[in-house]
């Protein structure tokens, strides 16, 4: 069983039943520990401490002008956060635990990564100095793209608070399903989330207060992880199609014109898109590596190319 097709019938499995903990339990396949999360309880997803992180980033990551792109790899063990530059070269790790670290999240200066540690967010500096935890019983960190909030899931809902984890809210409190993976569009007024309240899980979007909360795919499978191009006017997701098989997909931001853009990948499952800061290209994931693809479906890359591990969750750097 390939990692994919575990991860899709978990996800679905997990938005159905279980709710964010399946979701973000999701990592190396049958073998992972991790894969049979529950959801836990709490009180309430705010951090038990509040006080924010005390972080001095030194130089920017590999300083190139291809940029740099996070992901999650288990080629040192257990899931952990690296860095590398986005032809694939330099690969650095930046997490060092015996928890399961994903979905890295850039601050739009590119000094700050936030990311999902087990089932808590937390904040460091790029290089994986001065790491805080920030929301307990949440994951799935974005930021807003002037640095002043962190949307994230917990508990069935979207909040947002501040990057030193105060000022919790509600944004979705939506009681009919679960709502996660969020994504705040260039300017800051929008964010396109997945939802499964309408039963399937399809792409959203809504004002960044949490109004008009609009359905923007609706297909008989699986739509999730959204992503922004920079300039707005497109969000590319992945989108189960024919045969089953995951494919990354960009759209109109308003939901029409959607276009497979892995379609020649064959029976290959493509997954999880960030764009580049120039919109020239997107990041995904494909039989358990990270790729890079032109946006207009050309010129696919393998960027890491290790048959022995998972590389999944890739975010780009928003500095070029």
């Amino acid at each position: 069983m390939t990692f994919h097709r575990s991860r899709r019938r978990l996800l679905a499995a997990a938005f159905a039943a279980l709710g964010l903990w399946a979701v973000l339990a999701l990592s190396c396949g049958d073998s992972d520990p991790d894969a049979s999360g529950a959801p836990t309880t709490s009180s309430s997803p705010e951090a038990s401490a509040t006080s924010g992180p005390r972080i001095t980033p030194g130089t920017l990551p590999l300083a190139s002008s291809s940029g740099v792109i996070a992901f999650s790899s288990s080629r040192d063990g257990n899931l952990e956060i690296y860095v590398m530059k986005s032809d694939g070269t330099n690969p650095r790790r930046v997490t060092d635990d015996d928890a399961s670290d994903r979905l890295p999240a850039w601050s739009p200066d590119g000094a700050l990564i936030a990311w999902s540690r087990d089932q808590d967010v937390y904040v460091m500096a790029w290089d994986g100095s001065s790491p805080t935890r920030l929301a307990e019983d949440a994951g799935f960190p974005a930021w807003s793209p002037d640095g002043s909030l962190i949307a994230y899931a917990s508990q069935g809902d979207i909040f947002a608070m501040r990057p030193d984890g105060s000022h919790v809210e509600n944004i979705t409190n939506n009681p009919s399903g679960w709502d996660s993976v969020p994504a705040w569009s260039p300017d800051g007024t929008k964010i396109a989330f997945a939802s499964n309240r309408d039963g399937n899980i399809e792409i959203y979007v809504m004002n960044s207060d949490g109004s008009d909360q609009t359905r923007l795919t609706e297909h008989l499978q699986e739509d999730n992880w959204p992503s922004w191009s920079p300039d707005g006017s497109e969000i590319a997701f992945g989108s189960t199609t024919e045969g089953a098989r995951r494919g990354v997909v960009v759209m109109n931001a308003d939901g029409s014109s959607p276009t497979e853009l892995t379609s020649n990948f064959g029976v290959a499952d493509s997954d999880e898109p960030s764009w580049a800061p120039d919109g020239a290209r997107l990041a995904f994931i494909s039989e358990n590596d990270i790729h890079v693809i032109d946006s207009d479906g050309s010129n696919a890359v393998n960027l890491t190319n290790d048959p022995g591990s998972f590389d999944v969750d890739p975010a780009w750097s928003p500095v070029p």
